[in-house]
């Protein structure tokens, strides 16, 4: 594979300006640091009001900068903290890969009509030049889709579902992505059977992160 190592700081930006996008276009925008993208008001449902951008940050460096009543989420990027009155909900693992371009059933879809029978909540799909939603289309059909978000020199891949099997969902989307973009590493996290799909495919592990929230 060629091109440099891709970095776990990259994977954790590229998550933290995905989650920024979707925020500002449901009216809430978010704020960075060099700690931590933080949102003042709550975020949508799914997505954390905090993402952690250093392991050094702390309890003290995120709290008093956001929303912290029950329902609360916070994305510990490097699962380093420790936030009483929270709980872990989820640990997943930060992954990235470099697959070669190859003719896919995956394409971007830009359709109005097609978008819209998407199993994607499009509400807080950001109208942005960086975003694009991937598809396998039977028709009118969906037999899966992906979202990917473009920053700095890598692609984001997330909330992706199928209706077969998960591993030639993974090949057949990340192949279309690599023909989109040649140049651009893939970055995200997974965990539970996606991040098996996604190491069976050739993805790497980058790094551990943790999600805390509020009961």
């Amino acid at each position: 594979m060629a091109g440099s190592p891709v970095t776990l700081a990259e994977a954790v930006h590229n998550n933290a300006r995905w989650c920024d996008l979707v925020c500002r276009a449901n009216a809430n925008p978010g704020e960075f640091t060099s700690l931590a993208w933080t949102a003042k008001s709550r975020t949508p449902l799914y997505y954390p009001d905090a993402v952690t951008l250093d392991p050094t940050a702390t309890a003290a460096d995120i709290l008093p900068r956001i929303d912290t009543t029950a329902g609360c989420s916070i994305k510990d990027s490097f699962a380093t903290l420790d936030l009483e009155g929270f709980e872990v909900l989820f640990a997943a693992t930060w992954i990235t890969g470099r697959p070669a371009p190859a003719d896919s059933d995956w394409t971007v879809v830009d359709d109005p009509e097609a978008l819209r029978t998407a199993d994607f909540d499009l509400d807080v799909v950001p109208d942005d030049d960086s975003v694009f939603v991937f598809g396998d289309l039977d028709g009118d059909r969906w037999r899966g889709g992906a979202i990917v978000n473009v920053s700095g020199d890598v692609v984001g891949l997330s909330n992706l579902f199928a209706s077969g099997d998960l591993g030639e969902a993974w090949s057949g989307v990340t192949a279309a992505i690599a023909t989109r973009f040649p140049s651009r590493p893939i970055v995200g996290y997974e965990h539970g059977d996606d991040l098996a799909a996604a190491l069976g495919c050739g993805f790497t592990r980058l790094g551990d992160l943790r999600v805390w929230l509020k009961p």
